[in-house]
C-alpha cells in the first residue's frame, strides 16, 4: 500500500498500462478490494480452531545418522555436479547466465521447482537435526553449507527464491514462539532493502561488472521501478474485469493443474499477471499479480472474500499446528517445512499464483523426498496430543 503512494504523485505507470485507468477513484476501488481482503483475512486468522489443536507429535531418532548424513550429502553433490556439468562455472553464479530453463521446458521445470529445492531441504534437515548428535556431524553441516551457497548463490537467481531460501534456513534455526515481531521486521528488511538490492545483480555476468552505487541506487528508487507493481498490477486486473468479466476459475484451474504440459491441455491458462498483461496489449509479460488480484480475477468481489477465508483458515492451521508441534518437541515433516514455506509465502503474495505455487510444490515434494529417505534410518514414536 505505500508502493502507489510515489508512483501515483510521480504519474507512474507500469508497462505501458492506459494511464487513464490509473487515476485516484480507481486507486480508492482498489483499496477497498484490499481493506476487505485484510478484513476478512485477519477475522478468519484470529479465530481459534479447535480442530487443528488434534495434532499427532510425530517424535523420531535416526539410528543410523552418519549413514543419513552421507547419502543426503552424496544427493546434494550430485545436485552441484549436475548444474555444473549443465550450466557451468561461474555461469552458475550469477542469474544472467544461470539459464536452468534453457536446458528443455520439462527438464528446466523439474530442475528448476523440484531438484534445486532439494539443496534447501537437506540443509535444512542437516542444521535443525540438534538432538541427533555424532562425531562428524560439523563437517557434514560444513560441506552441505559450502553445496549450498554454491547452487543457491545469492546472485544466482530470481530474488523470490534466493529470499525464500536464505529466510527459511534463517527461521528454522532461531524461530521461537515469541518471534513474530521478528519475521515482520525481516519481511520489512526483505522488501525494502533486500528485494531491491538484488535487483542490482540481474544482468551480471561477472563480479568486475558490480557497482557498489547501484546498490543505493536501487534502493532509493525502488517504488519508481517495476518491482512494486503488484497494486498497479491489481488495479489493471480490476480493469480488465470492467471490459471482460469474471474468469469463473478459469485461472485457478491452471494453478491447480500446473503440471499438466500444455501438449496435452492446448488452452492451459497463463499466470493471471500475464493473462491480464496481454490482453491488456502491456509491454511485458514477466509480471506480478497479488493474491487479492488472483481472487478477483477469477471470481470477483466474492473472490475477495474467499480467497481471504480460504487463505486466513490456511494460515491459521499451519501456525496453530506448528506451535503445537514445536511445544511438544515433534520432529516430522511440518516442524521443518513451515518455516521455509514463510519465505514462499512472500513470493506468492507477490504473484503470480501459478507460478509460486508450482515452487512451493516442488519444495513439498523435495521434503517429503528428504523425509522419505530420513524414515529409512529412523525408529517411529507416535503420540496424540
Amino acid at each position: 500500500m505505500l508502493a502507489p503512494i510515489p508512483q501515483y504523485f510521480n504519474k507512474i505507470v507500469f508497462w505501458k498500462a492506459s494511464k487513464i485507468d490509473h487515476n485516484i477513484v480507481m486507486y480508492f476501488v482498489a483499496d477497498l478490494y484490499i481493506i476487505l481482503f485484510l478484513v476478512v483475512f485477519g477475522v478468519t486468522y484470529n479465530l481459534r480452531y479447535k480442530i487443528f489443536d488434534n495434532v499427532k507429535i510425530i517424535k523420531r531418532k535416526l539410528k543410523y545418522p552418519v549413514l543419513f548424513n552421507i547419502i543426503v550429502t552424496g544427493i546434494h553433490f550430485l545436485i552441484f555436479l549436475y548444474l555444473l556439468r549443465a550450466v557451468g562455472f561461474p555461469e552458475m553464479l550469477f542469474r544472467f547466465t544461470n539459464k536452468i530453463e534453457d536446458l528443455g521446458t520439462s527438464t528446466g521445470l523439474i530442475i528448476g521447482k523440484y531438484v534445486k529445492a532439494l539443496s534447501i531441504v537437506i540443509l535444512v534437515y542437516l542444521v535443525s537435526s540438534k538432538e541427533e548428535k555424532f562425531k562428524g556431524k560439523n563437517i557434514f553441516i560444513f560441506l552441505n553449507i559450502i553445496l549450498f551457497l554454491l547452487i543457491y548463490f545469492p546472485t544466482s537467481a530470481a530474488r523470490f527464491q534466493i529470499i525464500a531460501a536464505y529466510l527459511g534456513l534463517f527461521l528454522i534455526i532461531t524461530l521461537q514462539p515469541q518471534s513474530k515481531y521478528k519475521i515482520t521486521l525481516l519481511f520489512l528488511l526483505g522488501l525494502f532493502i533486500v528485494f531491491p538490492s538484488l535487483e542490482v545483480f540481474r544482468n551480471l555476468k561477472s563480479f568486475n561488472q558490480f557497482n557498489i552505487n547501484n546498490v543505493g541506487t536501487s534502493i532509493n528508487s525502488a517504488f519508481n521501478e517495476g518491482h512494486y507493481d503488484s497494486y498497479q498490477m491489481f488495479v489493471n486486473s480490476i480493469n480488465y474485469l470492467a471490459e471482460n468479466g469474471v474468469a469463473w476459475g478459469r485461472q485457478i484451474s491452471g494453478t491447480l493443474l500446473f503440471f499438466v504440459p500444455r501438449s496435452l491441455w492446448p488452452n492451459k491458462p497463463i499466470g493471471s499477471g500475464a493473462f491480464v498483461s496481454e490482453s491488456m496489449g502491456m509491454s511485458l509479460d514477466n509480471v506480478s499479480m497479488p493474491i487479492v488480484g488472483e481472487a478477483y480475477i477469477n471470481f470477483g468481489i466474492l473472490g475477495i472474500i474467499l480467497f481471504a477465508f480460504v487463505f486466513g483458515l490456511l494460515c491459521r492451521g499451519f501456525d496453530q499446528r506448528y506451535w503445537k508441534k514445536v511445544e511438544n518437541n515433534d520432529n516430522g515433516l511440518l516442524v521443518h517445512f513451515y518455516p521455509v514455506l514463510i519465505g514462499y509465502f512472500f513470493f506468492m503474495n507477490r504473484g503470480d499464483l501459478m507460478s509460486s505455487f508450482a515452487f512451493i510444490m516442488g519444495l513439498f515434494f523435495a521434503f517429503l523426498t528428504i523425509y522419505w529417505i530420513k524414515n529409512l534410518f529412523s525408529g517411529r514414536l507416535i503420540q496424540s496430543v
